[in-house]
């Protein structure tokens, strides 16, 4: 069950579905020296009203448990529907959205190679830190995201949507 920082953040706006993948493919080769063949990285990215949550997961295929690096930052979204803006203001969002983005995964680039070279990982309490006089909120823990996900598909939003995270 993946839970925004945000209590506010209840459904994410959809980004475009080969973007995660184009990020998880340049984790996964620019890391080739230092992951097995066995294991890979995936990205996943999650735009809210308020907030916005990039998370990485690195996986080995023979093991359950996934290190999962979450990066969240504050974000304001002008609007969701696109018919209330002009194009330029459009284009304005989606480029603070992709710096935003870039920014994050600059962070868990940061986060991956300190866990594949030094084994270490950050709090797996939402913990503030300043980066490149940025403010981030980051996060570590070992779910399986791909398990979540499918369990997810099956519960259904009706059961999502009553659920919190002290309850989970």
């Amino acid at each position: 069950m993946f839970f925004p920082r945000n209590a506010e953040s209840k459904k994410p706006i959809p980004l475009p579905k080969d973007f995660n993948k184009e990020i998880s493919d340049l984790f996964n080769s620019e890391f080739k020296s230092n992951i097995k063949s066995n294991q890979s990285i995936n990205v996943k990215n999650f735009l809210y009203k308020n907030e916005l949550i990039c998370m990485l997961y690195f996986k080995t295929t023979d093991q359950l448990k996934q290190q999962v690096f979450e990066v969240s930052m504050d974000y304001e979204a002008l609007v969701i529907k696109e018919s209330d803006l002009e194009q330029s203001e459009l284009a304005d969002q989606a480029k603070e959205i992709q710096n935003l983005i870039n920014f994050a995964v600059d962070y868990l680039s940061v986060c991956l190679d300190s866990f594949l070279t030094e084994g270490k990982t950050p709090s797996s309490e939402w913990t503030k830190i300043d980066f490149q006089k940025q403010v981030l909120f980051v996060r570590h823990h070992t779910s399986n995201l791909d398990l979540e996900e499918k369990a997810d598909e099956i519960l259904g939003d009706e059961f999502l949507d009553g659920l919190s995270e002290e309850e989970s």
